[in-house]
Order: structure tokens, then C-alpha cells, then sequence
């Protein structure tokens, strides 16, 4: 028999991240952390990295324990496999292991089943790395769900590219939703701080540092934008391998002046208050949490079609294709977003807040869901 079939006894989780920094899937488990009733659940963490996160103070502050194995390369395969052993024979109490990485998924969840822990798979993103290192992956995809007990996914797309076709539920990133509600003091505040002035045209983009999340397409439709008006700034918010590459290239363009550089903040509704628009031209999506945040802020939004339409909620949000044709689209969605009036555009934004509380994104929805399923995969 289960050790949790008595219902008083605590059930762990561990989640499993490459990293612990303010991704969305890590964002929505941190979410989730905060709000969920302790006494009956504790989360752990395994990262595959030995890099400071974001998170770990306040997962620690939380109650949680944080672990790391090495990055897999397929040379220390060896290694891993001993790492992951280890950390399961040093630690029965787990109950559930909750797999976010999935490039070596199948090669823990074995290793954990084995064991006799239950196993949750959930799928982020609806598409692979390109290339070599993108075969790799689907390589050791390709059997995923061999020993998974449910399959989560953050929209159907997520699900359908890494599921094919075994049964998976759809659960939304929940946040609260209220805390991301337009606040004109902490427009005024941001603003201040960043030396924007208020007629400024002020966009945003929020995410990693990466080819993914597509900065170089909005690099282009600002340089034609630019030569229409020179009375804006562009916020980037995140950090990755390519910041120096996108420093250099917004430089040659005479961009860079334009531009201001935050790596990470927990104020992102502070942030989003102080935008007029978000630009979201990102290859790939499994979801887009940030698209969703900014339109409970009341933000206008403009989103590459390739981002799921699970993000389509509010009249605040278009989709343009990101093609070179398409750019002038971009530019003249700017364009009207800058000649609006600005005045009515922020007395509307408050309203949004309420349509998006009425979603399945709003977290206390969100946290009935995983205690059921915690709960049953747990005391079963």
C-alpha cells in the first residue's frame, strides 16, 4: 500500500527543470507553489545545472529542497544515469515526479519508475531545436510516455507535437490574475525611473534572450520604423546567449540608444503598466504566457501567428505573420498604436483585468486542478 493512502501524510513532488530561472514553465510552478496547501503538499527540485536561478531563495524560503544533475551529453551518459540513482536511492520520500525538461525524460522517469514513483509529463513548447542538436532531441523523445502515469500540455499544439496521438489534458499557466492589473502610479513610476517621457511610445518585449523568441525580426521593423519617428523606446526584459549579438546588431542599426536592458525582475506588472504595446514575434510557442499577462494589464499585444490562439482572449491582442513581406504590417500596427489616443487607451486598460479573471488562466482555478491530480496519483 501507498505510504499517502493516509490522506495526513504529505505528498512530494519533485519537478524537474534544466534551470531555475523565470521561464514560463518555471513562472507557472512558482505560481502554483506559492498558493497550494502545504499541508497536504511539498515540491523538491532537480535542475540540470549548478547556476544560481532566479527562484531558488524563494523556493527555499518555501520549504523546498533544490538538487542538480549534470547537463546531459551524451559522453557522461554514464554519469547521468549514476547522478539520477543516486538522488532517487538518497530520497523515497518523493511520491511524484512532475518532468518539465524533456530532452532526457524518458531516461529519468525510467530510472523513477523503476522506483515506483508516479509520473507526470508535461509539454511546454510545440516544436524542437533545429539541426543536429534538435535531432538529438527527438531522438530521445521519441518514447517519452513510455512511463508517464498522466500527460499534461499548456495548449493542445504543445500536446499534439509531443504527445502524437496518446491522451493528454490541457491545463492553462495559471497566475493571479489581479496582480497584473494596469496601475496608472506604477506607469508613472516605471517611466520616471527608465527617463521615459509620458508621450514616449514605450515597447515592450519580455522572454530569454534567444533565436526563439525572435528578437532580430523586430530589430528590421523598428529600423523602418524609426525613420517615421524617433519618440520611442524599446524595453527588453530577459536575458540569454544572444544579448551581446542583439546589442550588436541594434548598434550598426543606431538603434541601441532607443533601447533599455533588464535582465530579470519580479515586477513584471509594473513593467507591463508602464508598455504601450508588447510585441511577441516568437518562432515558436507552446503557450505564451507573457501574451496573456499583458492583456490582463490591459496591454495592446501584437503576436507572431505562429504563437497558439489559446493566447486570443481579448480584442487587445493581433496576430501578423513574421515573413520579410509582412514587416510593413508590423510597422503600421505601430504606427497606429502611436498615433491613438493615449489618454482613452489607459482610462480602458483596467477593464481587461476582469475578462481575463474569468478564464481558466485565473490561479485559483488553476490550483484546484493540480491538487486533484497530485492528490490522486498520490494516496492511489
Amino acid at each position: 500500500m501507498n505510504k499517502n493512502k493516509n490522506t495526513n501524510q504529505i505528498i512530494k513532488i519533485v519537478h524537474v527543470f534544466g534551470a531555475l530561472d523565470r521561464g514560463g514553465s518555471e513562472t507557472m510552478i512558482m505560481n502554483l507553489y506559492r498558493v497550494i496547501d502545504k499541508d497536504r503538499f511539498q515540491f523538491d527540485f532537480i535542475k540540470h545545472t549548478e547556476t544560481i536561478g532566479a527562484y531558488e531563495a524563494e523556493i527555499r524560503q518555501l520549504g523546498g529542497n533544490i538538487f542538480s544533475v549534470p547537463r546531459y551529453t551524451i559522453y557522461n551518459h554514464r554519469h547521468y544515469v549514476t547522478a539520477w540513482n543516486n538522488l532517487i536511492t538518497d530520497h523515497p520520500e518523493w511520491d511524484i515526479v512532475h518532468a518539465h525538461m524533456r530532452s532526457t525524460a524518458h531516461m529519468y522517469t525510467k530510472l523513477l519508475k523503476k522506483a515506483d514513483k508516479k509520473v507526470i509529463i508535461h509539454s511546454h513548447s510545440a516544436s524542437e531545436n533545429k539541426g543536429i542538436k534538435g535531432s538529438v532531441q527527438q531522438f530521445y523523445q521519441r518514447n517519452i510516455t513510455e512511463f508517464a502515469d498522466i500527460l499534461l500540455a499548456t495548449s493542445k499544439a504543445a500536446g499534439n507535437y509531443l504527445f502524437r496521438k496518446k491522451e493528454f489534458n490541457v491545463i492553462s499557466n495559471g497566475f493571479c490574475v489581479s496582480d497584473f492589473k494596469f496601475d496608472i502610479h506604477k506607469r508613472t513610476n516605471i517611466r520616471a525611473s527608465l527617463k521615459i517621457a509620458d508621450q514616449t511610445l514605450l515597447l515592450g518585449m519580455v522572454g530569454r534572450l534567444d533565436k526563439v523568441k525572435n528578437h532580430r525580426y523586430i530589430i528590421d521593423v523598428l529600423t523602418e520604423f524609426n525613420q517615421m519617428t524617433h519618440d520611442w523606446r524599446l524595453l527588453i526584459i530577459g536575458k540569454g546567449k544572444l544579448e551581446d549579438n542583439i546589442k550588436q546588431t541594434l548598434k550598426a542599426r543606431k538603434l541601441l540608444r532607443n533601447t533599455i536592458f533588464i535582465e530579470s525582475t519580479d515586477e513584471m506588472s509594473s513593467y507591463y503598466s508602464s508598455m504601450d504595446v508588447l510585441l511577441f514575434p516568437s518562432l515558436r510557442e507552446g503557450l505564451g504566457n507573457v501574451a496573456i499577462e499583458a492583456q490582463a494589464n490591459g496591454l495592446n499585444v501584437v503576436s507572431s501567428n505562429t504563437v497558439p490562439l489559446e493566447t486570443n482572449i481579448t480584442d487587445r491582442i493581433e496576430y501578423l505573420p513574421i515573413d520579410k513581406k509582412s514587416m510593413n504590417k508590423w510597422v503600421r500596427k505601430i504606427e497606429s498604436i502611436y498615433t491613438e489616443d493615449k489618454d482613452s487607451y489607459i482610462e480602458s486598460r483596467t477593464r481587461y483585468n476582469e475578462i481575463i479573471k474569468k478564464t481558466e488562466f485565473e490561479l485559483s482555478k488553476n490550483v484546484r486542478f493540480y491538487e486533484k491530480v497530485y492528490g490522486d496519483l498520490g494516496e492511489h
